[in-house]
């Protein structure tokens, strides 16, 4: 039965939530785009969580990879879940071109093309699950059925904040713990968006707060991929690792414009400034920022490149004096 709060058809123009779950089958280029995975990155063993139809773990297998995909429909039978991908296509298919408006399509080229890639990434994972069913297991979030520290890299794609509608606060925390539990060294998330194309700022806010006083050192990691408009971000946990240059807590990695000397390596900096895209990810930096004690000075600059509105925050916070430093006129 529906929902009072749903839309009547998923399919209209204004509509906030596409319905039922998707069972997506994103490709093994997407998953590198979405998460920008590098060689080393892919090096150690990796889940997929959760994995739906997606072609990644077989992919990254077939490249002589070590991958494994959880999902809860992994528990029909691989043959009913192949059949019901075919209508999942469609209905996702349905979806993205009746909110194209939402979307930028320079990825994929257009509609046609983005469709053309599921099913083909479709028909990639089904022969996979035909033949290797060992490396996708039936399990949900928040429990997952691994001991502490079975992998390398968690990737979670288009479940959190996705379906924040549905999943609240407490899932969302829940589940990244437990991700964080079995992984021995990074988390990622992806996007940080509803389904909607919607930041959710508050929950990102709350999230990184709870995950920070847990010790998993979260951070925001600009992506050179967006599909959503504005989700141009993904969410980093590190589990036994600091974090790696060019990001700084709780705040996107640093873009060439952008200023890399967020602290020295015995305090932090008593001005620094902030700059990025002006979305929920860039708001979360400087939430953060003012949770750790800085203050805004002045007011913000704010300036367009063609494609996204980009601001500055000048932030000081009080310190002691650097003896080392020489002030010159």
């Amino acid at each position: 039965m529906r929902q009072p709060d749903e839309p009547a058809d998923p399919a209209t123009r204004d509509a906030r939530s596409i319905g039922e779950y998707l069972i997506s089958s994103r490709s093994f280029a997407e998953y590198q785009a979405m998460f920008a995975l590098t060689d080393a990155d892919l090096a150690g063993r990796v889940l997929d969580c959760p994995g739906g139809g997606a072609s990644f773990t077989a992919g990254l297998c077939g490249r002589g990879g070590d991958a494994l995909a959880v999902d809860p429909a992994y528990s029909m039978p691989a043959a009913d879940f192949i059949r019901r991908l075919d209508g999942e296509l469609g209905r996702g298919g349905a979806w993205t071109r009746t909110h194209a408006q939402r979307y930028v399509w320079n990825f994929y080229g257009d509609p046609d093309r983005h469709a053309h890639m599921r099913e083909d990434s479709a028909r990639v994972f089904g022969e996979d699950l035909l033949r290797h069913p060992n490396r996708y297991q039936a399990a949900a979030l928040p429990a997952l059925p691994f001991p502490d520290g079975t992998f390398d890299l968690v990737l979670s794609s288009h479940l959190l904040f996705t379906y924040a509608d549905r999943l609240d606060a407490d899932f969302h925390l829940a589940a990244l713990r437990e991700m964080a539990r079995v992984s021995r060294g990074r988390v990622r998330v992806y996007p940080l968006v509803d389904q909607a194309g919607q930041p959710l700022p508050d929950l990102l806010e709350h999230l990184i707060a709870q995950l920070t006083a847990d010790g998993l050192a979260p951070h925001l990691v600009d992506v050179d991929y967006e599909f959503q408009r504005g989700a141009t971000a993904m969410l980093e946990l590190h589990t036994h690792s600091p974090i790696p240059p060019g990001t700084s807590s709780a705040g996107s990695a640093t873009r060439p414009d952008e200023d890399r000397s967020m602290t020295t390596a015995d305090e932090p900096l008593t001005y620094r400034l902030l700059t990025g895209s002006d979305d929920a990810a860039f708001c979360a930096r400087v939430s953060q920022a003012l949770a750790e004690g800085y203050r805004l000075h002045g007011s913000p600059l704010i300036t367009f490149d063609g494609q996204r509105v980009i601001t500055a925050h000048a932030e000081v916070r009080a310190g002691r004096a650097d003896p080392n430093v020489v002030l010159r006129s």
